[in-house]
């Protein structure tokens, strides 16, 4: 069978190429996006190949598959069913595929490519798991047993997915352009949740997930004293976070965390709880999250010369606050420059106050122009970053030249974007080693 997906490049889609490939499908895909995304090398190495302009590809018999951004009108797709194939949801792929195996599915507003990518590499110690993770993360082997599925709640796809264990990591607004409120959202977990049909492992310091209305059999994890596991004694240090657990009251064990903040913690407990659930030996578990090498572009830093640049994928307010608090963790004595870029108009309509309070309380914000791959632009005439500059005291508007940035060598600049600032990165890279 041949796969071709369209939208390829994105984070969800190549990992999906990935999964199908090692399942021995042919595989191939098609992005309008020129620009160069971390995804292409990943591809490549699988020799799945990429195209941006028309190609023969597709056959009669071939699956199309094309991400939720990709509209019907869209040239490939409409050759696609001019030549009477059937076009999926990239969501319909991943439902079938739960169906394949015993899966366990994390949600949440932010925290999933994290909690999905340690839960992968924890459970695949007894045997190869099989995962699908938001950072172009994606492997399959027939002969595994688990799946590890980090999902998305647009739209309301993680309903669609065949679970036996369902997390959640937390609940805020988000997809602002699909989901009218708060109400909306929770009811749209409270379907995803009721879907586990073993157990449900949720963020039990969450305010919205504690009003949940869930008839599924559900295990709290969190800090505070009314969940039943919890991290008490979190002490914070230059090379990480220990903290001890206990379960039920019952003391589980010592962990070292090579991760940097108190929600990474609370994100920790969600697998720290399925492998206690799934019989883990505690001293496994430990070893394992102790030596986790981290999640693409989930504070990435790295030293350049003197300076200290972290790429992560943070785009929610309260994920800005966690990647700020974790870098204050990890540099005490470092000041603190944001270059954020916003993703979507109608997201930064909603959230530009919550925005304004945060970036007020760093040493010097640089913001890029919204970079929205799937709004019109031309409807949002109104809506501009450089409102957000205007209304802080310590912002300017930056574009793809990094110069700007060479000032404040030796201390950290955190990129801060859901889609990669390529460009300007590593102008800075080049810049700064030269």
């Amino acid at each position: 069978m041949k796969y071709y997906i369209v939208g390829i490049k994105g984070v969800f889609l190549s990992s999906l190429a990935l999964i199908l490939n090692d399942l021995g499908f042919t595989v191939a895909g098609y992005d309008d996006n020129i620009e160069y995304r971390f995804t292409e090398d990943i591809l490549k190495k699988k020799n799945i190949t990429i195209y941006t302009d028309e190609n023969n590809y597709m056959t009669p018999g071939t699956v199309v598959v094309r991400s939720e951004h990709v509209s019907l009108e869209h040239s490939e797709i409409k050759k696609a069913l001019d030549m009477g194939l059937r076009v999926y949801e990239y969501n319909e792929i991943v439902a079938r595929l739960t169906k394949l195996f015993d899966t366990i599915t994390v949600a949440g507003c932010y925290g999933k490519s994290y909690v999905a990518s340690l839960l992968a590499h924890t459970l695949s110690s007894e045997a190869p798991c099989n995962y699908l993770v938001g950072a172009g993360e994606g492997f399959a082997s027939k002969m595994s047993r688990k799946f590890v599925v980090e999902t998305s709640e647009f739209k309301k796809h993680f309903c669609d997915y065949t679970m036996e264990y369902a997390i959640i990591t937390n609940i805020d607004i988000n997809h602002v352009d699909y989901f009218h409120n708060i109400n909306d959202v929770m009811e749209a977990y409270e379907e995803y949740a009721k879907k586990a049909t073993k157990m449900v492992f949720a963020n039990g310091d969450d305010e919205y997930v504690r009003k949940l209305n869930i008839n599924s059999s559900i295990f709290y994890y969190g800090i505070n004293e009314n969940n039943e596991i919890r991290a008490t004694d979190i002490t914070y240090y230059d090379r990480g976070t220990s903290f001890d657990v206990f379960i039920e009251d019952n003391y589980y064990g010592h962990f070292d965390l090579p991760i940097y903040g108190k929600d990474m913690v609370r994100d920790t407990l969600a697998v720290i709880a399925l492998c206690y659930y799934e019989r883990m030996e505690a001293k496994d578990v430990q070893k394992l999250i102790k030596y986790y090498d981290g999640c693409y572009r989930v504070f990435d830093d790295r030293k350049i010369g003197k300076t200290i640049v972290v790429d992560d994928y943070v785009h929610h307010p309260k994920q800005l606050e966690k990647i700020i608090a974790s870098v204050r963790q990890k540099y005490p004595k470092l000041k603190i420059y944001i270059v954020f870029e916003p993703h979507s108009y109608d997201w930064f309509s909603v959230f530009e106050d919550e925005l304004i309070r945060i970036f007020k309380n760093v040493d010097h914000v640089y913001v890029r122009e919204i970079n929205s791959l799937y709004e019109n632009k031309d409807e949002y005439n109104d809506i501009s970053s450089k409102d957000l500059v205007k209304k802080l005291k310590n912002a300017e508007m930056i574009e793809d030249d990094a110069t700007v940035l060479l000032k404040h060598k030796g201390e950290c600049i955190i990129f801060a974007s859901k889609i990669e600032m390529t460009e300007l990165k590593h102008d800075l890279f080049k810049k700064i080693i030269k």
